[in-house]
């Protein structure tokens, strides 16, 4: 249920769910761009290798629903009771004592882990379980672990492979990728932290067979995507290059005080705390390599080398920390009788005083019954009438968020651009006008202008846009803002726009 009832917006459903939607309205997945053009433009992020939104897309389709219905509705809630069952399930593979008191922990930590830090194990759980890349983290990663530390039990028992656990390490491989393109390079660390235990005792052909029956299919896609030369939306090289650095990626993921100690403890003593003797290799070797990741100049090779770049702090991923918290505090019970739940209740009291809770306004989460689309309430309201407003084919100009929005709810109707450095890729591309996009971007926005209006006005005719909204400034902001958008808005009537609507903050203009 509180999956269901959260709210928390977030900017990459303007890729990911308009896939969805494209297929949903089409009953075809693309392979160029659907978010500017109806496929004449290349994709932003090429190749499309992970499948889930085409399945998300298809189900939208059959059910003859909006793509974002299946994903801000259906999905969160299901995949949150997924979620918490992998979870489970890998405390009970590792052979935790007291899996009930561990289960609840590794849920406190993640409940009350809200805050900054967009990598935060908190804030990839339910809030954001419609993504497929958080479905990975939350679903298919504790799951890969159990299958591998299967396969490595049983190997090491009778030592052979066993079909089924074979069968079952290529399905996980291949669901991670389809899920998430981070699948393709963090089921091969996964694998080699699965066979580790056979390593160790020298269980060679075993070792081998599982890690490249797991690790087969992502390492596929991703030869695949340097050989057709893979590329994404977001410029690493040039935007946000902070990213590389370790000492920023790291407080993302742990949080300072209590919580961080809490975090950083139970990875750092994982190898020795997890009860199976396999797992515990396990865990060991995934934390080195995890630490490896944040050795300063280690991302930035890797981007310089592959491309991976800033998304390689995903490595982490694969220490589950909370479920490590969860076997912290269950150690911490088993070692005494009397009041054994005593130590782990105070940790959880502990988590629970310092820490946020993730559902909470504070943490830009908003609760709502009944459930309603990922998305601000007030732009759904903005772009749902622009798109009745609107012919097949149209352009409009938007603010961001109401940008995003559309571009979530339709493909039938374009945004000059969601987000500006989504431009970046079509910089090139003949017919595209990315001076005059970006120009546009840059007014809806609100921000400072360096052209003459007749460029606007020529901006605005060339890229045939047919409606605009501006979002005019909160009461307290400087009055140069509001004085910027007032003339802005004048531009428009001067173009040829009239006023249709006025949501909140935001006005719109049709022609």
């Amino acid at each position: 249920m509180l999956a269901g009832a959260t709210r928390w917006p977030n900017p990459d459903d303007l890729y990911y769910v308009n896939l969805s939607q494209w297929t949903a309205e089409r009953g075809t997945f693309p392979l160029r761009d659907t978010i500017f053009s109806d496929e004449v433009f290349p994709m932003t992020s090429f190749p499309p290798v992970a499948s889930y939104d085409g399945l998300l897309g298809t189900l939208a389709h059959l059910l003859g629903v909006p793509a974002a219905s299946v994903a801000y509705l259906v999905v969160p809630s299901v995949a949150t009771a997924l979620s918490v069952l992998a979870l489970w399930r890998l405390l009970r593979a590792w052979r935790t004592p007291l899996v009930a008191v561990a289960l609840s922990l590794a849920l406190v930590f993640l409940l009350w882990d809200g805050g900054p830090g967009y990598a935060a194990p908190g804030n990839l759980f339910l809030i954001r379980l419609w993504q497929g890349k958080v479905v990975l983290l939350c679903l298919l990663v504790p799951l890969l672990l159990v299958a591998l530390l299967r396969h490595a039990e049983r190997a090491l028992a009778t030592g052979r492979s066993a079909r089924r656990d074979l069968a079952a390490l290529a399905a996980g491989g291949t669901a991670a990728v389809g899920l998430s393109t981070t699948g393709i390079f963090l089921v091969p660390v996964l694998a080699l932290g699965g066979v580790a235990p056979l390593l160790v005792a020298r269980r060679w052909r075993a070792a081998a067979a599982g890690f490249v029956v797991a690790s087969a299919y992502p390492l596929a896609a991703g030869a695949v995507t340097l050989a057709v030369g893979g590329r994404s939306a977001d410029d690493f090289a040039e935007r946000r290059l902070f990213r590389f650095d370790p000492s920023w990626f790291g407080h993302e993921i742990f949080r300072d005080g209590v919580y961080g100690l809490v975090g950083v403890v139970a990875v750092l003593l994982g190898a020795l705390l997890v009860p199976s003797r396999a797992a515990r290799v396990t865990t060991g070797v995934l934390a080195l390599v995890v630490g490896v990741t944040f050795v300063p100049g280690v991302t930035r090779l890797a981007y310089d080398l592959v491309g991976l770049g800033p998304t390689l702090w995903r490595i982490s991923w694969a220490v589950t920390v909370a479920a490590l918290v969860g076997v912290l505090g269950a150690r911490l019970a088993a070692g005494g009788r009397r009041w054994r739940l005593l130590l782990p209740a105070g940790v959880a009291a502990a988590l629970v005083a310092s820490g946020l809770p993730i559902w909470s306004s504070a943490n830009g989460v908003s609760l709502d019954w009944p459930p309603r689309y990922e998305r601000g309430l007030g732009s759904v309201v903005v772009a749902e009438d622009v798109i009745a407003r609107a012919e097949p084919g149209d352009t409009v100009l938007l603010p961001e968020q109401d940008a995003i929005t559309l571009t979530v709810l339709t493909t039938r109707v374009k945004t000059v651009a969601p987000r500006d450095y989504f431009l970046d890729q079509l910089r090139d591309v003949p017919g595209f006008r990315y001076e005059q996009r970006l120009l546009l971007v840059r007014f809806a926005n609100g921000e400072v202008v360096f052209a003459p209006d007749s460029e606007v006005v020529a901006a605005l005719d060339d890229l045939d846009v047919d409606q605009a909204c501006l979002l005019f400034p909160e009461e307290g902001e400087p009055p140069y803002r509001t004085t910027r958008v007032v003339e802005r808005a004048q531009l428009l009537l001067g173009a040829g726009f009239t006023p249709t609507q006025r949501v909140g903050r935001t006005s719109c203009y049709a022609r």
